[in-house]
């Protein structure tokens, strides 16, 4: 995330991965806000939905995400969409990864950061397992 915002890469994502991150974002505010377990914070939303109105550093996370510079951020399409039940079947791939790159093959895109070893499964993208950031 670093080389992004340094201008170092330009860095492309898609609405999904970002409702992915604010889910993680929210889930991750409740657990130290609360000090409560993944499970139990997930419950929060179900049974405390004014939870959502307590929330701050996700939406400022997010905000922020949303805001640097050198990321684009990708609109998904319906035709993104067949593609990404091709892709799922194809690859053996959850339908949220399976969109991914369906967005990716809709943008010409075949470079990946993730650490998730499904796509190794996928022979068209290369894969970077970027470390954790300290």
């Amino acid at each position: 995330m670093n080389r992004i915002k340094d201008n170092e890469i330009k860095a492309f994502t898609s609405v999904i991965v970002l409702s992915e991150i604010l889910h993680k974002l929210m889930i991750s505010e409740i657990v130290k806000k609360y000090n409560v377990g993944y499970l139990e914070a997930l419950n929060y939303f179900k049974n405390k939905p004014n939870i959502f109105l307590k929330l701050e550093k996700c939406w400022e996370d997010i905000k922020e995400i949303k805001s640097i510079n050198n990321l684009v951020i990708l609109d998904v399409t319906d035709k993104a969409f067949d593609i990404g039940i091709k892709y799922s079947k194809e690859f053996k791939l959850l339908i949220s990864d399976a969109l991914h790159l369906a967005v990716m093959k809709e943008y010409n895109i075949t470079n990946l950061a993730s650490n998730d070893s499904d796509f190794e499964r996928v022979g068209w993208i290369n894969l970077f397992k970027p470390k954790e950031e300290q």
